[in-house]
């Protein structure tokens, strides 16, 4: 039986899906991300079913885990480089509890019906095998997600997206987030500021998250410096490397440093 593994030990998609793998591989080479553990297939349908060993070992491995956590799925054949299923499966944030991350796994697996339509259009026949991430959550100043090329054509240098708070906020489209481009060789050769007039931030209790009005002065106010997004388009770049295709980066900037909470291809390339 494959047993869940801290997040940086990750290896084989087959047992921990894309996600966890590629995070694992990011946090082995130096990349900040969060700490977090994979929880893989087999071992889930164990936990899902309520067997009291695999209960067991989930308090066990989630003890070392700062709470509050973000609960997200990692399916077999997710975030590869023909199937992204960004957005299908259900994300948890700011889980704060251990009996909270049990539901949230409940929740995470009970989605992967929802993906029947999307595999079957990108020629996926079998049904979604669901693994799940559980990470520390960050708060970032400041979130978005940045793509190593122009994410249609493939072509150009990096383009980042961003807006206050967490990055929930761009991800869902609550927002129409700043938008900058790099050209090949470094240079900003474009600079949009876009309308940032909501805010999701962790919820008062401390479980959850909610999202909140901001004034008109700091919705359209510029996001990030130019320092920052230098650091940023760094970041996207060495992810790139390291996973060996044009990278989709979900990023959040805590203080100077630059976490990466999810990484994968951008299936739009050929």
């Amino acid at each position: 039986m494959i047993n869940p593994v801290p997040l940086r030990e990750a290896r084989g998609e087959p047992r921990y899906g894309g996600k966890a793998q590629f995070l694992g591989m990011l946090l082995a080479a130096g990349i900040r991300v969060p700490e977090g553990i994979a929880l893989p297939n087999e071992w889930l349908a164990r936990v899902v079913a309520g067997e009291a060993a695999a209960l067991s070992e989930l308090h066990d491995v989630l003890t070392g885990l700062r709470f509050p956590v973000a609960v997200r799925s990692s399916a077999i054949g997710e975030d590869s480089r023909h199937a992204s299923h960004a957005g299908i499966f259900t994300t948890k944030l700011q889980v704060a509890s251990i009996d909270g991350v049990l539901d949230a796994i409940h929740e995470v697996w009970d989605s992967a019906p929802s993906s029947v339509d999307y595999r079957a259009r990108v020629g996926m026949a079998d049904p979604a095998r669901m693994a799940i991430v559980v990470q520390e959550m960050v708060a970032p100043r400041v979130a978005g997600v940045a793509f190593s090329c122009d994410p249609v054509s493939g072509t150009g240098g990096v383009t980042i997206e961003a807006s206050w708070g967490l990055g929930e906020a761009v991800v869902s489209g609550l927002v129409t987030p700043d938008h900058f481009r790099f050209d090949v060789d470094g240079a900003l050769v474009e600079t949009t500021l876009g309308d940032k007039s909501l805010i999701v931030v962790p919820a008062d209790d401390g479980s959850g998250t909610v999202e909140r009005d901001l004034p008109e002065e700091q919705a359209a106010a510029r996001s990030l410096t130019d320092e920052e997004l230098v650091a940023i388009r760094a970041t996207t770049l060495r992810c790139a490397e390291l996973i060996g295709c044009h990278a989709d980066v979900e990023w959040a900037l805590v203080g100077e440093d630059v976490f990466v909470l999810q990484c994968r291809p951008v299936t739009t390339v050929s």
